[in-house]
């Protein structure tokens, strides 16, 4: 076989794999979104329905203990469980995107390709490094000579 037709089959071979890494990024992305949009919409919801939970349980405690001495005390105490529950909350959805990493198939995969396209252009011109270093040692030879 030619270098050209060597060159042609290459360039066939990585048409083909940048058709194929381009249907998975597409597909990954398509379930990165749907992903993300549900997780959207379920966390409006829950903010929603949260919020009206609260505020109802809050009005029921603060009428259950508007009496009392203690209602500066209950009402001090809500105060601060919503801020430790708003703390939690946001600290899980830190969490929720530090684990997940987009598109790590892909990314899996394009460094396999990489790996493997290193290893076979490496291994295909084992000829042409060893004539390189016959050449070098023939230059070394013939400048000790002068």
């Amino acid at each position: 076989m030619s270098l050209g037709q060597h060159s042609k089959d290459l360039l066939q071979t990585v048409a083909a794999m940048l058709g194929n890494r381009s249907e998975l990024l597409s597909l990954e992305f398509a379930e990165e979104r749907e992903r993300l949009v549900s997780a959207v919409v379920y966390g409006v919801a829950a903010a929603i329905l949260g919020a009206f939970f609260l505020l109802a349980l809050s009005f029921l405690v603060l009428l259950l203990v508007w009496d009392s001495p203690y209602r500066y005390a209950v009402i001090g105490g809500m105060a601060l469980l919503y801020g430790v529950l708003a703390l939690i909350c946001f600290s899980r959805i830190k969490s929720l995107f530090a684990e997940a990493m987009p598109f790590s198939s892909t990314v899996q995969v394009f460094r396999d390709d990489v790996s493997m396209i290193k290893g076979e252009l490496l291994s295909s011109f084992p000829a042409s490094a060893d004539g390189e270093q016959s050449a070098s040692a023939a230059q070394q030879t013939d400048s000790r000579e002068v």
